[in-house]
C-alpha cells in the first residue's frame, strides 16, 4: 500500500513541481516587472500557494483512492499523500532554483534589484499618500532585508525552508480535502455463533 501511496504523491508532485518551474522560466523570459505588474505576482502566489496545492493533492488522493485502494482513503492517508505531494513539488522546484542560481549568478542580482525597486516604489507611494516616515520601512531596513534575501538565494538554505513551507501547505490542504473525500474501509467483524 505504501508504494502505491507514494506513486500517486510522486507523480502529481512531479507535475506540480514542473509547473512551478515552467512558470518561473516563462516569467523570467518575459522579464516581468513587479512594479508595473504587482497583480501578476499576487496571482502567481495564489496559484502556487493555494490553488495548485489543493488541485494536485486532490488529484493524488483521488488517484490513490480509486486506482490503488478500492475507493477508500482514510483521513491519515489523505494527510500523508498531501504532505508527500507538496514536498516532492517543493524539492523539485527548490533544487531547480538552486541549480539555476548557480548557473546564472546574475539572476540573483537582477531579482534583488527588482525587489528593491518594488520596495522603494511602495515606500514612496505610501509617503506620497500621507503616511508618516515612522509608518513605512526605512531604506536601511529594506537594504537589510534584501541582503538577507541575497544570502538565502545563494545557499542551499532555501531548499529545506521551501520543503517545510510546502509540507505545511500540503497538510493544510489535506485537512480541507480530507474532510470531503475520506471514506474509511468498513470494519469487518466476525459473527460469533452463540450455540458453539
Amino acid at each position: 500500500m505504501k508504494s502505491n501511496f507514494l506513486k500517486s504523491a510522486i507523480f502529481f508532485g512531479l507535475i506540480f513541481g514542473a509547473i512551478m518551474i515552467l512558470e518561473f522560466l516563462i516569467l523570467n523570459k518575459l522579464n516581468v516587472d513587479g512594479v508595473k505588474n504587482p497583480s501578476l505576482g499576487v496571482i502567481i502566489n495564489l496559484l502556487n500557494y493555494m490553488v495548485f496545492p489543493v488541485i494536485f493533492v486532490l488529484l493524488a488522493v483521488r488517484a490513490y483512492k480509486n486506482k490503488y485502494n478500492d475507493g477508500y482513503v482514510s483521513f491519515s492517508e489523505v494527510l500523508r499523500i498531501g504532505a508527500a505531494t507538496t514536498v516532492v513539488a517543493a524539492l523539485i522546484f527548490s533544487l531547480f532554483n538552486v541549480a539555476y542560481n548557480y548557473m546564472f549568478p546574475e539572476f540573483i542580482e537582477q531579482t534583488i534589484n527588482k525587489m528593491r525597486d518594488i520596495a522603494l516604489y511602495q515606500r514612496e507611494k505610501m509617503l506620497a499618500e500621507g503616511a508618516a516616515e515612522t509608518d513605512v520601512n526605512s531604506i536601511e531596513n529594506i537594504e537589510q532585508y534584501l541582503e538577507g534575501t541575497r544570502k538565502s538565494m545563494q545557499s542551499f538554505f532555501s531548499v529545506p525552508v521551501t520543503i517545510v513551507m510546502y509540507a505545511i501547505i500540503g497538510i493544510i490542504s489535506s485537512i480541507v480535502i480530507g474532510a470531503f473525500v475520506k471514506k474509511d474501509k468498513p470494519v469487518q467483524t466476525e459473527i460469533v455463533n452463540p450455540e458453539s
